[in-house]
C-alpha cells in the first residue's frame, strides 16, 4: 500500500531535503496500511506522510509513539457491562463447559490464519496436566495486516476479558502477551491497562507483556514461543504440538488476539448470532484489512465467505475514482497476486 501511495518518492524527497543529521532508511511494513504512505520518526508513526509532515515531526522532537486516542479504558469498559461475564465465571454462575460449548456451537475458529476450532483447542489444553500456560499472538507481521492493532487501539479490554475467560475455563497459570515490536504506542497503552486490570482482579493469572522480536517468522505459533523463551524465533518440528509441549515445556493455549476478542460477544449474544452470519456456505464474521486503491480502506467486519467484489462494493465504497480492479493480494506476503476474474470467489 505504501509503494502504491508514493513511498519511493517520499524516500527520495526526504533523503534529499532532511540533511546529513537525519538517516532515512526503508523498513518493512509497519501495520498502518490504511493510512499509506507511513513514515516512522523514531517510534512515532506519521500517517499519510509527506516530506513536510516528516520534517515537522523531526523539528518538534516528536519521536515517541503517542498513546492511541479514543481507546476505551477500564472504567469506561466496566461502565458498559465489561467484565461482568468474567466475574460470573469466577463466581461460579457460569461453567467452563457452558463457555466452551458456546464457542463450539458458534464455530469460532482461530483468526490468525490457521482456523483451528477455538472450543476444541480449549478442551485439548484443559485435559493436559497442570501447570498450563497461555500465549497470545499479536505479532501481526504479515504485510498488509492491521486488524489486531485496529481493535486494540479502540477496545483493549474486550480482548483482555476474553483472554481472562479463556484462562479461567482452561485453568491457565500464567499468560504471555506477545505484541508486535512496531506497535510502541499500543504497547504503552496495554502496559497501563494491564496494571489497572491487575489492581481490579488480583485473583487473575499473572500476565506478562512481551515485546516482539521484529521478525516475520515469529508470527508462527511455535516460533513465537521460541522467542518468548529467549531463543531465536524458529518454528519447531511437530509433533509434539504446542497444546502438549509449548512454552517452557508446558501445555500451552495459543491464540490470536482477535479470536479472544469475540468470546464475550458470542457468549452474551448467543452462539446462534455468530453462526448465523456468513455467505456462500460459510459461517461467522471475518475482519478484513483492506488497503490499496479503494475509496474506503481500513478494517471491515464482514460475513465470512464474502467475495472480494462484494467486500469492495458493500464495505469499501468501491474503487477510487478513475481506477478499476485488475488484481488483488489476499493473505499478505504468503498469498499470491490474483487476477480480477477471481474476485467472485468466496474469501
Amino acid at each position: 500500500a505504501c509503494a502504491m501511495a508514493g513511498a519511493e518518492q517520499l524516500i527520495a524527497e526526504t533523503s534529499q531535503s532532511l540533511g546529513d543529521g537525519v538517516r532515512v532508511q526503508r523498513v518493512p511494513c509497519v501495520g498502518r496500511c490504511e493510512c499509506a504512505p507511513v513514515a516512522v520518526v523514531g517510534q512515532n508513526p506519521v500517517e499519510e506522510a509527506d516530506v513536510h509532515a516528516v520534517r515537522y515531526a523531526i523539528d518538534a522532537g516528536a519521536i515517541e509513539a503517542p498513546l492511541p486516542e479514543g481507546a476505551r479504558r477500564l472504567a469506561g469498559y466496566r461502565a458498559g457491562g465489561g467484565y461482568r461475564l468474567y466475574e460470573d465465571c469466577v463466581a461460579g454462575r457460569r461453567s467452563a463447559e457452558e463457555i466452551i460449548a458456546a464457542l463450539e456451537h458458534a464455530n469460532l475458529r482461530g483468526l490468525g490464519g490457521a482456523g483451528f476450532p477455538a472450543g476444541r483447542k480449549w478442551r485439548v489444553v484443559r485435559d493436559m496436566p497442570a501447570p498450563r500456560l497461555m500465549a497470545v499472538n499479536i505479532d501481526e507481521g504479515e504485510p498488509g495486516t492491521f486488524k489486531d492493532r485496529f481493535y486494540l487501539e479502540r477496545e483493549p479490554h474486550r480482548f483482555l476479558e476474553g483472554m481472562l475467560i479463556a484462562a479461567w475455563a482452561v485453568g491457565i497459570g500464567k499468560i504471555y502477551v506477545y505484541l508486535r515490536d512496531e506497535y510502541a504506542g499500543l504497547r504503552a497503552l496495554l502496559a497501563e491497562e494491564l496494571d489497572a486490570l491487575r489492581a481490579a482482579f488480583p485473583q487473575a493469572p499473572e500476565i506478562e507483556l512481551r515485546r516482539g522480536a521484529g521478525a516475520y517468522v515469529c508470527g508462527e505459533e511455535s516460533a513465537m514461543i521460541e522467542s518468548i523463551e529467549g531463543k531465536r524465533g524458529q518454528p519447531r518440528l511437530r509433533p509434539p504440538f504446542v497444546a502438549e509441549v509449548g512454552l517452557f515445556g508446558r501445555p500451552t493455549l495459543e491464540h490470536n488476539m482477535e479470536t479472544l476478542y469475540w468470546v464475550r460477544e458470542i457468549v452474551e449474544r448467543g452462539a446462534g448470532w455468530f453462526a448465523s452470519q456468513g455467505r456462500h456456505g460459510r459461517k461467522g464474521l471475518r475482519s478484513f484489512s483492506v488497503s490499496g486503491r479503494v475509496a474506503k480502506p481500513g478494517v471491515h467486519l464482514a460475513p465470512a465467505g464474502i467475495t472480494l467484489r462484494e467486500l469492495i462494493d458493500e464495505f469499501c465504497e468501491g474503487m477510487l475514482p478513475g481506477h478499476e480492479l485488475y488484481a488483488y493480494l489476499p493473505g499478505g506476503a504468503s498469498g499470491g497476486i490474483l487476477p480480477a476474474r477471481l474476485a467472485d470467489v468466496p474469501l
